[in-house]
């Protein structure tokens, strides 16, 4: 059991993450279910927001710097936009007991 309470999140951040969930779904809506990078039909639960300049990289999060990808568990095109790769070539074995299985 968790003793400690929860941080908080801040309005900034509350308003931050709304603006990109709505941002997502119409892209996701625009991009007609696919991924920007490998045309694959996603479900709405199977995408990731990914920003074409990073955040990081003084990117904003706008309709023109965003694309809906692949999210990392199913086909990594989001990781794979920021030079990560899966050195191993294998996909995470999802189950009902520990969510992540064994790879």
């Amino acid at each position: 059991m968790r003793k400690t309470p929860l941080k908080k999140v801040s309005k900034k951040q509350e308003d931050e993450l709304a603006k990109r969930r709505g941002l997502r779904y119409q892209l996701w809506r625009e991009q007609e279910g696919k991924c920007a990078k490998c045309g694959r039909l996603l479900y709405w639960n199977q995408t990731e927001l990914s920003h074409k300049i990073p955040r990081g990289r003084g990117g904003k999060t706008t309709k023109k710097n965003c694309e809906v990808t692949c999210a990392w568990w199913l086909a990594g095109c989001h990781p794979e936009a920021h030079g990560l790769r899966n050195i191993y070539n294998e996909k995470p074995q999802w189950n009902r007991t520990n969510r992540l299985g064994e790879i």
